[in-house]
This record gives structure tokens, sequence and C-alpha cells, in this order.
């Protein structure tokens, strides 16, 4: 199997997918998404034998960046986060900065006007236009696509000089992805003395290497291990990139059970109880037929324990159906109960080595966002599933959000924070990754929504 620059083995070598790369927002906004990567896409020229320059694609994928710019808006949303569009000369992005919501007025990070240093990671909003790449011999059907920030740092700078510091640092780094990969570049001078502009221009020399560059410069058995475990997986063919990105390159999770909880072992919390999952793959086939029975006859109740006036108001629109299950019905299930006995490998009368094998599996469960505990007191649980409460959640949350922005719009933020939508507790209790992938999800899901019915309209009309 022969490897190319967006191979998923190899891409994750390079150094410049895991740092912050100085870039201008300019060319932020010319990345191509290429097999699930956002990648700068440059011509390097070759000096053959004859003494031509031969043009040559190189492509370096990235995940990270930091901009510096002047801050042109800042708002305050409802969801904990605040909405910011950074201006470095050359062009201008949308940054999301998340935040405290009941901290905000007391320590709003930035204002309007402030110069900002921004590190964070490139995130797509939605693909445009089609761009085909030819990469080792191989055509990639790439994309431009519309991106934002999540700002992972954030620092106010007094000193106008560190925004003329960081253009040189971009432009030395666009210097840098223009050299060519060359080892002859770090031979040593013998009888020479290097002076500081020597320095400065080797650094310039040394090429930023992609994932398929650093591979080839490491030992031959490190290079086997690799090349045998590449999974090659096409992305670009899909619209799924970002669920390989949540699970991992390398999973190969196939259980039926990943698509309705998104999850699998591989982002699983660690249970000593229980150390190759064989107790909780059990529990969770169980719940998910659980669900398949009882789903269409349960659904959530305004008023019960862990919600309030907000989570109401946001489920009270087509409120998704929830299974609603107690402990000690699980725990009494004969079938989780041999189960249980395999794993601890305990006789029946030793109880206790099984109710904590019971107790560590619903509370790994609880810290994934599988379960959400609802009731304390009578120790009852919500099954999260994507189809059923997750994702119909979310999308009762983007259009309280939508809602809310519009009012904003229309008067002062005072007279509106206590309108500020909130997530549902069993919402909040997720995990930040899973929640910003079942943000995701439902914008996709409700943009089927909005196209389902342009459809069904346009059917009417003719």
């Amino acid at each position: 199997m022969s490897l190319t620059p967006l191979s998923h083995s190899v891409v994750a070598l390079s150094d410049a997918f895991h740092l912050h790369n100085p870039l201008f927002i300019k060319d932020i906004k010319a990345l191509v998404v290429l097999n699930g990567f956002d990648c700068i896409v440059t011509t390097r020229r070759k000096t053959s034998i004859l003494n031509s320059a031969v043009p040559s694609i190189h492509v370096l994928p990235i995940s990270k960046c930091e901009i510096v710019g002047i801050v042109r808006f800042c708002q305050i949303k409802g969801n904990g986060s605040i909405s910011l569009i950074i201006d470095d000369g050359s062009g201008a992005i949308d940054a999301i900065f998340w935040t405290d919501v009941y901290s905000l007025n007391e320590n709003t990070p930035c204002s309007v006007g402030d110069l900002v240093r921004v590190r964070g990671n490139i995130n797509v909003l939605s693909l445009e236009e089609k761009r085909f790449v030819d990469i080792e011999g191989k055509s990639y059907e790439g994309r431009t696509a519309v991106r934002e920030i999540y700002v992972t740092a954030l620092q106010s700078l007094e000193d106008t000089n560190e925004e003329a510091l960081h253009w040189l640092i971009c432009m030395q780094f666009k210097m840098r992805l223009q050299s060519t990969v060359n080892e002859d570049l770090n031979c040593s001078k013998e009888n020479s003395i290097e002076t500081e502009l020597d320095i400065f221009q080797n650094v310039l020399t040394i090429p930023v290497r992609n994932g398929l560059e650093t591979f080839q410069v490491l030992p031959n058995e490190i290079q086997n291990q690799i090349s045998s475990q590449d999974c090659d997986i096409d992305t670009a063919a899909t619209n799924d990139w970002f669920l390989v990105k949540y699970y991992g390159k390398s999973c190969k999770c196939r259980m039926e059970y990943k698509d309705i909880f998104i999850y699998c072992f591989c982002i699983a919390s660690a249970d000593e109880n229980d150390p190759e999952f064989m107790f909780r793959d059990a529990l969770l086939e169980f719940l998910m037929k659980l669900e398949a029975i009882v789903k269409p006859k349960i659904s959530i109740k305004d008023n019960t324990t862990g919600t309030d006036s907000n989570e109401n108001d946001i489920l009270k629109d087509g409120a998704p159906s929830c299974i609603q299950f107690n402990f000690s019905g699980v725990y009494q299930n004969p079938y989780l109960q041999s189960i249980a006995m395999q794993v601890t490998k305990t006789r029946t009368d030793e109880n206790n080595i099984v109710l904590r094998l019971f107790k560590s599996t619903f509370r790994a469960l609880r810290k994934d966002g599988i379960i959400y505990l609802n009731d304390v007191n009578h120790d009852i649980y919500l099954l999260l599933t994507r189809d059923s409460v997750l994702v119909p959640t979310m999308i009762n949350q983007l259009i309280a959000e939508e809602q809310f922005e519009f009012q904003l719009d229309m008067s002062s933020f005072a007279r509106n924070m206590k309108d500020i939508p909130k997530l549902p507790y069993y919402m909040e209790s997720l995990p930040h990754s899973k929640l910003q992938l079942v943000r995701r999800l439902a914008a996709i899901k409700r943009k089927e929504m909005d196209l389902q019915v342009e459809d069904e309209q346009h059917n009417d009309f003719s």
C-alpha cells in the first residue's frame, strides 16, 4: 500500500500538524480540505539535472494556527461563548472563545479595537467550491471552505510591534514552505565561520515537513510498522470525516450501538473492574435493545428532577423521546448478573463484588455522556441516545439561540440576560468534545430538514 501526504497513518507525524502555525488570515481562507484535512497547498520549484525549475505540488495538513490582529467585532452569546471577528490586514475571520457565561460582565477578555494574539483550532463551517489536486500521482477532490477559529488561548497585546513581528514570522514560515526537502542543506561547512546572516538564511532554507516527508527519514523498522497500520480512510468521499477525527483515525470498532450512542471503546473511560470492557459491552447492548422496545412510549416530562424553567422551555416544542430506567431494575437483570459474574470470576453469594462492577460501569457511562442521573433519590437514569435525545435537543437549542440573538439585536443585553437559553442539565454533563460533535450533527440534520421542506414546497407549487 503506497503512502501519500494525506494517508491517515502518517499525517500526525508532522510537527506542523500539532503546532499553532503562524499564518495570515488570507492563508487560512486559502486552505483546501483534502481527505478530511485542512491543507496548505503550495508549489515548490525543484532543480532538475538540466538545471531547469520543475514545479511540484506540496501539501501540508494542519489543524491549528496563530494569528495576530485587531478585534473588529465582539458579542457575548447565550451559549456561554464570545463571538469575535479578527482582522490582521490581510483579511478577517470569525473566532469563537468559550468562557464562563456567569463571569462575562466582570472578566470580558477583550473589546473592539484591541490588538490580540489568538491561538486555536481551525474549524470548517461549510464546504464550497471543488478543487482537484494531484499529489504523488493520485488525484484528490478537495474543497474550499468557510472557516472559524475555536480559540484556546487569547492574549491582549499592548506593544504594537508584536503585530509587525508576527508578520515577519508568517513570512518566514511561508518561505520555509517554499524550500525543497534536501538533506544537503544541513551539511556542515568545514573551515568556515557562520555569521548571523548565514544563520538567518539557513533557518529560511529549513523546510516544513509534512507527515510523509517525516516518515521517509524514520528508521526502516518504524516505517514498516506504520505502513502495516495504515487504515487508508478516504474521508473526502464522505461527509463524516469529523466522526473519524472524533473516534480517532485508528478506530476499527464495529459494535452495533456505536452510532446510537456515539460511543466506542477507543474513547471510553477505563475501568479497572472491567479492563476489557466485556461487561460494559453487554450493558450497552442491553440498553440499546431496551430503547428499541420502550422508545415509542417514553418522553421527557416537565418538572422532573434536575430540570428548570429554561430546560422545559427548550423541550416543550417536540420533546425528544427518552428512556428513563431505574438502577435496581438493571442490576437485577439475570443476563447482566451472569456476565458480571464471568467478569469478576465470583460466586453468586459475593454480590458486593458484582455490585461494585455495576456501580463503576455506571460511573464510567455517566462520565462518557451515555447516561445521566436524573433522579438522585430514586436512582433513575436517562439514556442519552443520538437520534432520540442528543440531536433533537441540540436542534431545539440552536433554534432557541437564534431567537435569543434576534432579541439581543432588537434590545440591550442587560434586559435579556435572564432569557439566555441554557442547555438541559443532561446535555451539560456531556464531555466537551462530544457536545461539539452533537452540535455539528444537529446543524447538519437541521439543514437536511430545511432542504426537505423546501423540496416539498417546490413540489406543491409545481
